[in-house]
């Protein structure tokens, strides 16, 4: 193990949950992780402890350990992560521990960035081709896809699910379609503050709509 995967091993997992101290250094190859967009981050208890979540997810990653994360979730039953702007690393991250998630768990995503900038560019090319005669089927992948599809994961233990003030655009709407047919525990369901266009609201509802569909509150 190299010194940053070393630098997690203080961790122990009891069955109340992981004691120990989630290292200020942090594995390179993770890059920047978590970074509010200038301007949002309001600083503050609340923002570190955003951070120390993200940092703790990291770490259970790196262990590639299902049974452990899965214990050590147990004592956080909420995570929580406001003002993140995402990576497809920090989706990986969240997505293999989510899929590891114990019964019950609650995930809240607030004002983050769904969107890569790579296909923030694209978007009003995408808006032309809504236009045009291409149809749902053929939206690219959205950035939220590896979340969804370990929600879908017959192990998932995932609860309650918030996306706030997230500006969902459609192809993550499409993908959170999907999972919603398949997701085995997921019970809960806000969508609160969100700008859903008509096409996306309908990919929401065929999901919502769909007989496997176990969520029975919406809000």
């Amino acid at each position: 193990m190299d010194e940053a995967g070393a630098s997690c091993s203080s961790l122990t997992c009891t069955p109340q949950g992981v004691t120990g101290s989630v290292p200020r250094s942090t594995p390179k190859w993770a890059g920047r992780r978590g970074a509010a967009p200038a301007g949002e981050g309001q600083g503050g208890e609340d923002e570190e402890e955003d951070c120390f979540q993200l940092q703790l997810l990291y770490c259970l990653y790196e262990t590639q350990d299902d049974a452990f994360v899965r214990q050590a979730l147990s004592g956080l039953p909420e995570l929580v992560l406001e003002r993140v702007r995402f990576s497809r690393m920090d989706l990986e991250v969240l997505s293999y521990c989510v899929r590891c998630c114990p019964a019950g768990q609650a995930l809240r995503l607030r004002a983050c960035r769904l969107v890569a900038a790579q296909e923030k560019e694209k978007k009003s090319l995408m808006k032309r081709l809504q236009g045009s005669r291409a149809t749902t089927k053929h939206l690219p992948v959205s950035l939220l896809r590896p979340l969804c599809e370990a929600m879908a994961d017959p192990q998932c233990g995932l609860q309650s699910l918030t996306l706030a003030h997230c500006k969902l655009p459609d192809v993550v709407c499409q993908d959170l379609s999907e999972a919603l047919r398949a997701a085995p525990s997921l019970t809960e369901l806000n969508l609160l503050q969100n700008r859903l266009s008509q096409a996306g609201m309908r990919m929401l509802s065929e999901g919502l709509a769909w007989p496997k569909c176990q969520v029975q509150t919406l809000r």
